[in-house]
Parts: C-alpha cells; sequence; structure tokens
C-alpha cells in the first residue's frame, strides 16, 4: 500500500514536469498563460492520484480539457499554441498518456473507459491547424501507453493467480495438517478414555466389593461416597469424550451449542435450583465455543453447590451476531456448606476457566454482587482467531 502511494505521487509529480517543460521548456509550444495556466496544470495532475480507482474518469478529465485545447485553437489560432517552427504537435492534455495507461491497466473491460480511449485518440489525430496534428504522432502518444497498459495489466493479473494458487495451496495444506492433528487428538483421546475408565472402574469395583464384605458403618459410607464419585466420574468422562470432535471433523465447521440439559439436571437433582434465561436467537458456534461454554456452566453450577449451598441460581445466554454473553448467578446461601463438597477440587477451577475462554478471545469476569450472591461473567466469540 505504502509502495503504491508512492507510484502515484511520483505519477503525479512527473505529469506535472511534462506540462511545465510544454509551457516553459526551452523547445515549449503551448503558451504558459501565467498562475492559472500552471494552476489548471496541477488540478489535471492531482486528478491521477484516483487513476487506479477510477481510470474511465481520469480519462475523460484528459479527453475533455483536450478537447477544450484542440477547440481553442482551431477557433483562435495561436490562443493555445505558441508560433510554432519545429515538428507536428499533437495537441492533448499532458496527462493523457497517463490516463491511457491506466485505463489499460485497471479499466479492466469497462466500456465506458475504453470510450475515452478512443475519444482521446480521436483528438490527438485531428490537426488544430494545417501544419500542425500529425495522425502518426497521436497514435503514438496514445497508443504507446496503451500497449505498455495492456502488458502491465497482463502481467498484474498473472501474478495476482499465481498468487492466489500459491494462498489456496497453502490452506488446503493447513487443512490437511489441521486434519491430521485432529485425527491424532482423537486417536489419543480415545486411548486415555480407554486407560481412564479402565481405572476407575477398578476403584468403583474395589469400593462396591468394600461396601458387600465390610460391616463397619463408617467404612460402608465412605466406600459408598467413592463408588458414587467413581460412577460420576465415568459419566462425566464420556460426556467429555462425547463433545471432543470425531476423526475427520472440521474443528472450525460451526455448530450449534452443546446440550447443556444434563448439567442442569443434575444441579437440579442435587437440589440447585437453576432458572435459564435467553436473550436472542441462538447462533451456530465453533466446537472450541461450544466445549467451552460447556465447561463454563459446568463450573459455574459445581460452584453454586460448593459454595452457595441451597441458593438459587440464574444462568443467562445472551447471543449476538458475533458472538455471545453467558453469566451465571446465585444468590446467598441458605444452608450450611457441606464440607467435604467444599474442600474438594484443586480449587484452581475458575482459574483454569478464566485461561481457557481468554485463549479463544474471550473475557471472564467473577466476583460478588451486591446482594451478597456470587457471579461469573464470559463474553466469547462466535468463530476465535485462530
Amino acid at each position: 500500500m505504502r509502495r503504491h502511494a508512492m507510484v502515484d505521487a511520483a505519477t503525479v509529480v512527473l505529469a506535472v514536469m511534462v506540462g511545465v517543460l510544454l509551457m516553459y521548456g526551452p523547445n515549449a509550444v503551448v503558451r504558459p498563460y501565467g498562475l492559472g495556466g500552471s494552476a489548471v496544470l496541477v488540478v489535471l495532475a492531482v486528478v491521477l492520484w484516483w487513476r487506479r480507482s477510477a481510470p474511465g474518469a481520469v480519462a475523460w478529465i484528459a479527453v475533455l480539457f483536450s478537447t477544450v485545447l484542440v477547440l481553442a485553437e482551431a477557433l483562435v489560432p495561436g490562443a493555445v499554441l505558441r508560433p510554432y517552427a519545429g515538428e507536428p504537435t499533437v495537441l492533448v492534455a499532458p496527462t493523457a498518456p497517463f490516463a491511457a495507461y491506466a485505463v489499460a491497466v485497471y479499466a479492466g473491460r469497462s466500456r465506458s473507459a475504453w470510450l475515452a480511449i478512443a475519444a482521446l485518440v480521436a483528438v490527438a489525430v485531428v490537426p488544430s491547424q494545417p501544419a500542425l496534428g500529425s495522425f502518426r504522432n497521436g497514435l503514438l502518444l496514445i497508443g504507446i501507453p496503451v500497449l505498455l497498459g495492456l502488458y502491465a495489466g497482463a502481467r498484474r493479473r498473472l501474478l495476482a493467480a499465481l498468487r492466489d494458487r500459491a494462498e489456496r495451496a497453502e490452506r488446503e495444506r493447513d487443512l490437511r495438517a489441521a486434519e491430521a492433528v485432529a485425527r491424532e487428538r482423537a486417536r489419543l483421546t480415545a486411548e486415555m478414555h480407554d486407560v481412564v475408565s479402565h481405572r476407575v472402574s477398578l476403584i468403583v469395583l474395589e469400593a462396591g466389593a468394600l461396601g458387600l464384605t465390610s460391616a463397619d458403618e463408617t467404612t460402608l459410607a465412605a466406600a459408598e461416597r467413592i463408588r458414587a464419585t467413581g460412577c460420576k466420574a465415568l459419566g462425566e468422562l464420556r460426556e467429555l469424550v462425547r463433545m471432543l470432535p470425531e476423526p475427520g471433523d472440521h474443528e472450525d465447521a460451526p455448530q450449534a451449542l452443546p446440550d447443556l440439559a444434563p448439567l442442569l439436571d443434575a444441579a437440579r437433582t442435587a437440589g440447585t435450583r437453576v432458572e435459564v434465561v435467553e436473550i436472542g436467537a441462538p447462533i451456530p458456534v465453533a466446537p472450541v465455543v461450544g466445549r467451552t461454554v460447556y465447561r463454563f456452566v459446568h463450573e459455574g453450577l459445581t460452584n453454586v453447590r460448593k459454595h452457595a449451598a441451597g441458593a438459587p441460581a440464574w444462568l443467562q445466554l445472551a447471543y449476538g451476531e458475533e458472538g455471545l454473553a453467558l453469566s451465571i448467578r446465585n444468590s446467598t446461601a441458605t444452608a450450611p456448606p457441606d464440607p467435604a463438597l467444599a474442600t474438594s477440587g484443586s480449587g484452581t477451577g475458575l482459574l483454569g476457566l478464566h485461561q481457557r475462554i481468554e485463549l479463544i478471545g474471550g473475557s471472564f469476569t467473577a466476583g460478588p454482587c451486591a446482594d451478597g450472591g456470587f457471579e461469573l461473567r464470559a463474553d466469547l466469540p462466535g468463530r476465535p482467531d485462530r
């Protein structure tokens, strides 16, 4: 972009220099008309700045000015040209060759722009005086820039096609690499699921066997808690594996949000009243965003059960064009917390959730509410940048 601006500025300066030579050079053929003529020259040259975006308009301005010059010289000989003493002169605007070149490079198949080139050729070959005007010089003055522009335009289109082909090849290569990573991730996930499920299943079986063989009430209660926790862990592991992409799935393909009903049902079964509020129409999101939403709701409801026993909770999902905002808020606890439940876990759940949300370009806040409750908030993009 900066290079284009430098070329455009150089083109404007060059057009001004051509006009200055025609009016003030040692072989000047055009009457200068003082400050007014110089101002018109500068304005014509500055118009060339837009030759990339509007080549047809720039060419028609050159046609208009050239026509005015030819008519003025035809009606009042000597009004434009100095007393002629050299080769036949082509009477066109000094910006005409630049405008012709721009049309050939940037106008494509615009009929209006090419009609302006035909008009420039016609004006250039019309003699303003019997001794002036040369068909050959007029064709060369407009024809050579057009031929150069056609060559430059063809080269430009060829380079663009090669660049597009290279970018397409790179995207295909990235896609194949992403698919290979997804397949390997799915394979490792399956292996991890098998290993962990096997170990946890053994723990559940041992706890069940201990409950059947022991007569001690404390041991029986501990064994039942271990068995229940293991069964719950197996269920959550299966749910997590179900949410991960299958081999061959496109990781970036938008999807509907994962089903949150199992999380809500589990929270209600555990005694937490949960009210869900949805604002707007649901939108498809990238799979990684859907998994983050699931993790946010899971962590938020777990946080309520652990630290706000008996308190109701409100889950809000607000959908927008570019993403979604969600929050989980609870009021003050109505019962003392379960010590075993409150001290379970690593204590880094919210920190991990915060890091996970930031990794996909979202924002996360957590803190107490004015009514004594607690709230988690997150703003997530629909398709995070990778």
